[in-house]
């Protein structure tokens, strides 16, 4: 019977270390934000109903932003200058796996960049140059101007999911800037909480972020502000836009969930809430959309 119960409790361990050990993976290879990203671009593909995202484009925008994310925490976890973060102690404990998962994509991005389809060309194009502005620390780099930093991001990824999504140079209306400034604003928040973790970092680059210079608290008073212009912003387009009702419902119900998150994210607060929990909560815009789709 003893023998029964330690046998039982060693497979529930082993069973445990191998979760954790796979929840550490999707963490810290920065696939969880690559997931969120394929999440945007499929349900803005869905909502404008004009260019059909494949699978193809989807599996692409995932593996560059896999790529993109790891190269650079790859890149500071070899490099002796950058503070013994977590994020910086799975690479150099687990590089070889790093490696692997980077390279897998870096070569999907070549194979499938000659398959995407010419329309989202310009697309690919802006991303590879703005994430190198982004990526690249240089005296005069993006990454330097920290209080612009998170707001340059979330407009970034806000262009881009609607240039992937769109044909802007045949369809150019109001919806396409409301639904830019949807992303942007839901974007600014999360990369605000993150510039709360970022502290010690960002302290040992000398960089002022919104936290540092105006402390934790107005930093996620600031959060809450751009959520509740987020809400109105979408009971706004819930009264000009009819077509797109389920995603201003899916935008409200995002909102809400945001006040909870930015409540609950501390200092304090663990890798796997910021890159788990936060990146992860992307992916209830579109859950909250196919929810309502299926009601309809």
């Amino acid at each position: 019977m003893k023998s029964a119960f330690f046998e039982g409790a060693f497979l529930f361990m082993h069973d445990m270390k191998t979760v954790n050990q796979l929840i550490d993976f999707f963490v810290y290879s920065n696939t969880v934000i690559g997931l969120a990203a394929v999440g945007l671009v499929f349900t803005l593909a869905q909502v404008s109903g004009s260019i059909q995202v494949d699978n193809l484009l989807l599996l692409f925008v995932f593996s560059l932003i896999v790529c993109l994310y790891g190269w650079l925490k790859y890149k500071e976890s070899r490099d002796g200058s950058m503070p013994s973060t977590t994020h910086r102690q799975w690479y150099l404990a687990n590089y070889p796996l790093a490696v692997l998962w980077m390279s897998i994509n870096a070569i999907l991005v070549l194979v499938l960049s000659y398959q995407v389809p010419k329309t989202h060309q310009f697309a690919i194009g802006a991303l590879a140059f703005f994430s190198v502005l982004y990526v690249v620390d240089f005296k005069y780099s993006i990454r330097r101007l920290a209080l612009v930093k998170p707001f340059y991001v979330a407009l970034i990824w806000s262009l881009l999911v609607i240039l992937m999504t769109h044909d802007v140079w045949v369809q150019f209306s109001a919806d396409l800037v409301y639904l830019a400034v949807l992303l942007f604003l839901l974007l600014s928040v999360l990369l605000l909480l993150f510039e709360i973790k970022d502290q010690e970092t960002d302290k040992a680059h000398q960089l002022t972020t919104w936290p540092i210079r105006f402390g934790v608290n107005r930093t996620k008073y600031l959060a809450c502000f751009l959520a509740f212009v987020l809400i109105l912003t979408a009971l706004y387009g819930y009264l000009t836009f009819e077509r797109l009702l389920p995603l201003n419902i899916a935008v409200v119900v995002q909102s809400l969930v945001l006040f909870s998150l930015i409540k609950l994210t501390t200092a304090e607060s663990n890798d796997r809430w910021y890159f788990f929990v936060l990146d992860g909560s992307l992916l209830l815009l579109p859950l909250f959309y196919f929810l309502h789709q299926l009601q309809l």
